[in-house]
């Protein structure tokens, strides 16, 4: 599962992972409806009599050759047991996992905990990610989700498109959908880069992958309410500037920057989606030019907070002034 070579003179080179789908025919279908399928036949010619017989049964497609081997958590393989050794305290052996490896950490999304129509933001090794999640075709698909340097966060909305799965990114309210198309908003025609992963039942993937991460419901962002504040945030001077925080997503602190012009009273805060204050980091009047804050990703009280999508907010109130950007913690 790891196609690494063995033996030989490619000793230890590992073999390059292709992003593909998985699905059913069905929403195969409904994703790319112009796909073209090789007729039943062709190429039979090359066989003689006897073989050809074997495959003209349009039934041998449609039916799977291995009984419940596929659901039958008791029977754990299909061949004689020599190397897999999972963990069956954590999954069951045959429940379905989306595995990804990335800048040396593995990590399992089982599909049994993900909710139908899941978008999950999360960061694998140093790639910011999104799984998205189709229930009824069990189709999870990971895409990477910086665009133009840019790191978006999503959450889910109601489809108005064919597809069961759409999303938005918090930051331009763009919509996407379940090929990672942005498909209306300031990033039209834009798409996501799909990330190389494996769909493998427990059994092999522990194998391979002991230890591995388990996605634990973490990441999925209810959908943003426009607050009161946030509709301050109009037309900001250039005197007036508030950096994008670094890193982000970020675990466990970050760092936000913003220049000064004019002297003032200066006010930066942390607020929840929702509005409720979080955490106040500045509150006194600071000098002309550049300052920096670390936020450490605690409340008011030193409790740490959940992870999810945050804004911070500056306001200069002496010179009506206030500017906001989301950030993202991810625990």
């Amino acid at each position: 599962m790891i196609y690494t070579g063995i033996s030989g003179s490619l000793k230890d080179q590992q073999r390059e992972l292709v992003p593909v789908v998985e699905t059913t025919w069905a929403m195969w279908k409904r994703l790319h409806p112009d796909t073209r399928v090789a007729q039943l036949g062709n190429g039979l010619n090359r066989y003689g009599d006897c073989q050809r017989s074997n495959y003209v049964s349009v039934g041998l497609y449609l039916t799977y050759p291995y009984g419940d081997y596929r659901i039958n958590h008791g029977d754990l393989f299909l061949f004689v047991q020599e190397t897999a050794t999972p963990d069956l305290s954590i999954q069951r052996a045959k429940e379905v996992v989306l595995g990804l490896c990335l800048d040396g950490q593995a990590t399992a999304y089982p599909f049994r905990d993900l909710p139908g129509g899941a978008v999950v933001n999360d960061v694998v090794g140093s790639t910011p990610l999104v799984v998205v999640f189709d229930l009824t075709s069990h189709t999870a698909t990971p895409y990477n989700r910086t665009v133009a340097d840019q790191t978006l966060n999503f959450y889910a909305v109601e489809p108005e498109g064919p597809l069961p799965v759409e999303f938005e990114d918090v930051e331009t309210g763009s919509r996407w959908n379940l090929l990672s198309e942005a498909i209306a908003g300031p990033l039209q025609g834009q798409r996501l880069e799909q990330v190389p992963a494996y769909n493998s039942m427990w059994f092999l993937w522990d194998t391979c992958h002991r230890g591995s991460e388990i996605w634990a419901g973490e990441g999925i962002i209810n959908t943003p309410r426009t607050t009161a504040f946030e509709e301050e945030a109009s037309a900001v001077p250039a005197r007036f500037f508030l950096e994008q925080n670094y890193p982000n997503p970020f675990n466990p602190a970050t760092q936000i920057q913003y220049t000064l012009h004019e002297w003032g009273q200066v006010r930066l805060a942390v607020y929840t989606v929702l509005g409720q204050p979080v955490r106040t980091l500045v509150d006194s009047a600071r000098e002309v030019g550049q300052h920096q804050q670390t936020w450490d990703g605690l409340d008011d009280k030193g409790k740490a907070v959940a992870s999810g999508i945050y804004f911070y907010r500056r306001k200069m109130p002496e010179l009506g002034l206030s500017q906001i950007r989301s950030l993202t913690l991810l625990r």
